[in-house]
């Protein structure tokens, strides 16, 4: 039987990191070709646009005096 873990939405401390890190490292599953269909490096591309976009939208509204609160 196969054990998992679920992390969203919780805090995770730098060992609590590591053991998760560690099981999904050795849970990762290698092949000798890659499958376009689960390719990663669209979706890292994608996700660096939202993130450079939002951080850049943070820097705007910080330098135009617009409050921006802690997510919770």
């Amino acid at each position: 039987m196969k054990k998992s873990i679920s992390i969203k939405g919780a805090v995770l401390d730098k060992y609590q990191l590591e053991k998760y890190m560690e099981k999904l490292g050795t849970d990762h599953i290698l092949k000798y070709n890659s499958s376009r269909l689960t390719y990663p490096i669209p979706r890292v591309k994608e996700n660096f646009k939202v993130i450079t976009d939002t951080y850049n939208l943070l820097n705007e509204h910080i330098k135009l005096g617009i409050a921006i609160h802690p997510a919770r």
